[in-house]
């Protein structure tokens, strides 16, 4: 993999400003500061206890969460002009830093591939001397940080001026990069094989105990951490047509990147699809096909009925009109088919019903004569020891 990388965006740039990027947050999450009375405090003092909550902060994101983008960082090239965006994001590094860029950021890829020649980038030596290349390269996004606030400072007794200049604040930030992709970067990288899907429990619980553990890069050495790939560039065109250069792009992909969901996008996008209704074993009410004509009313359940226990009083018929409120009809009779393999219970009611009028039935899956299924469940229960539901239907 190449080394060179090229600055997208306008943070604190190491070369030059390296004074200023040098900085490093201390990280120590075992110990903190034991404050007591009359306590001298110095600069190690203060920076054990800045340490302690920033690296209990980053132990826990990159033990628990893992790395990869959060949030935005979509990345587009402009088929007119070829000009390479990356929308603001959040992401998370292998040391469990974060990776905020609050604004959008664009870079002409025509002019970066000009200065990498004018500056004889040695990553393309092979393209100095020539008006055409075709390489790939990806978008990768690096952790950095910026001293900013200067203020006087106490100078080092060594020193010749008895004061010097400091910097009072230490900001985190991310750099965007590009980076070219060699034939070597292409070596496919084999999961660990687990459980097949269907396994139980016990059998992924064992798997992932036996899972070692991640390593820890050294926060101390920024080169032992790993930019974040953002995307992949395929089939990048440099033409030098008429002294200048053009470029054009094949394809972005952005299924090279790592991807963290926050728990918010998890409930929303998993909880619909898990969510489900109240487990029930026993047979319910359908209202495809059930209907009410005249005095008779059709029933259809979702599974079969134990035939002996479909009768009159396992049902109760109503009607409700605005004046005078709930009326009762009476069930005269319930006729238990099966007609094309359909449960259906027919109900004669006592008489004709006013037809303009919805007709609310009710069936009893409670108490000591419910309406039992096939399966001897009663109607609407989860199990054979629970008891069953009152269910109702309103049919026009």
């Amino acid at each position: 993999m190449s080394a060179t990388v090229t600055r997208l965006s306008s943070a604190c740039d190491p070369a030059a400003d390296a004074d200023r990027c040098a900085a490093t947050l201390p990280e120590n999450p075992q110990c903190t500061l034991n404050v007591h009375f009359g306590q001298l405090l110095g600069v190690a003092d203060v920076r054990a206890l800045q340490g302690f909550h920033v690296g209990q902060a980053r132990r826990h994101q990159r033990a628990l969460h893992g790395h990869g983008v959060v949030a935005g960082y979509a990345v587009t090239v402009d088929g007119e002009t070829a000009e390479l965006r990356v929308s603001p994001g959040h992401a998370i590094d292998l040391g469990g830093r974060d990776l905020l860029i609050e604004q959008a950021q664009c870079l002409s890829l025509a002019r970066w591939w000009a200065a990498r020649l004018s500056e004889k980038d040695p990553d393309y030596a092979e393209f100095w001397d020539r008006d055409t290349a075709r390489i790939d390269l990806q978008v990768l996004l690096s952790y950095t940080t910026c001293l900013t606030e200067p203020v006087p400072a106490v100078a080092d007794p060594c020193q010749r001026q008895s004061s010097d200049i400091a910097y009072a604040r230490v900001c985190e930030s991310a750099r965007l990069s590009l980076q070219r992709i060699e034939a070597s970067d292409e070596a496919p990288v084999a999961p660990p094989s687990g459980p097949t899907p269907g396994s139980d429990r016990d059998a992924w619980v064992a798997f992932l105990a036996a899972l070692p553990p991640d390593a820890v890069p050294d926060a101390n050495d920024p080169a032992a951490i790993p930019p974040v790939p953002l995307a992949r560039l395929t089939g990048v065109q440099f033409d030098r047509v008429d002294g200048q250069w053009q470029a054009s792009v094949d394809a972005v992909d952005m299924s090279v990147r790592p991807l963290l969901l926050s728990t918010a996008t998890l409930q929303r996008v998993l909880m619909p699809a898990l969510a489900t209704p109240p487990l029930v074993g026993g047979p319910v009410m359908v209202a495809a096909g059930s209907a009410a004509v005249g005095a008779t009313v059709t029933l259809v359940f979702s599974q079969p009925l134990a035939a002996a226990s479909v009768a009159a009083q396992a049902f109760t018929v109503t009607q409700f009109d605005a004046t005078t409120g709930w009326r009762s009809l009476t069930v005269d009779a319930a006729t238990y088919t099966e007609p094309a393999g359909v449960p259906t219970v027919t109900l004669a009611l006592n008489g004709p019903r006013d037809d303009t009028l919805a007709v609310r039935v009710t069936a009893q899956g409670r108490g000591p004569t419910p309406l039992m299924g096939a399966s001897g469940l009663p109607l609407g229960a989860s199990e054979p020891q629970a008891d069953g539901q009152q269910l109702s239907i309103t049919l026009s």
